[in-house]
């Protein structure tokens, strides 16, 4: 597992993309200490790790990881990682207190925060919510480091952009 994580560690983790193209989308420490170990686990089996989140509801605290590969996740692969991560972070011991881990796909209608989720969505029905309050649906015809567009014509600045997801339509038969 070390030669592999070591190829796999000449090129950027999906946390340091992230942070370069969405410079005020920020990871607390608990979820870049996740975020690396989740890269570890699902690298060596894989799978890439789409996102992850630390975030309180309610009087609990969940972690999240979201885990996505080419031919898709089933339940089985989100038990694997789990419970690989799951036994890193008994090990590590870095969260303190009580915490549910979650491991899941990002979903049909998943969040787009990189440039490589953005092209991948390319032709799909997105909504994006924009800082200014305003939300726009539309199909993503292009993207770039800097912007989208929606309907060849909607030039969207990805740092106007507040939230960004793909629109799964259910009554599409094109499935």
């Amino acid at each position: 597992m070390i030669n592999v994580f070591k190829e796999w560690a000449q090129f950027p983790t999906l946390s340091y993309i992230i942070r370069r193209l969405c410079p005020d989308m920020t990871y607390s420490k608990t979820e870049k200490y996740a975020l690396k170990i989740s890269e570890e686990a699902a690298k060596a089996h894989g799978y890439e790790i789409y996102d992850v989140e630390y975030v309180k509801e309610g009087p609990h605290w969940f972690l999240r990881v979201f885990i996505d590969r080419e031919s898709g996740v089933s339940l089985d692969d989100c038990e694997i990682i789990s419970n690989m991560i799951s036994a890193r972070l008994d090990k590590d011991d870095f969260i303190k207190g009580s915490y549910f881990l979650e491991v899941s796909s990002p979903g049909l209608e998943r969040m787009l925060r990189s440039s490589s989720h953005f092209e991948k969505a390319i032709g799909k029905r997105i909504a994006v919510a924009k800082k200014d309050g305003k939300t726009i649906n539309g199909i993503l015809t292009a993207s770039s480091d800097s912007d989208i567009t929606l309907d060849e014509n909607i030039i969207i600045s990805k740092n106007m952009i507040k939230k960004a997801n793909i629109l799964f339509d259910f009554m599409s038969e094109e499935r």
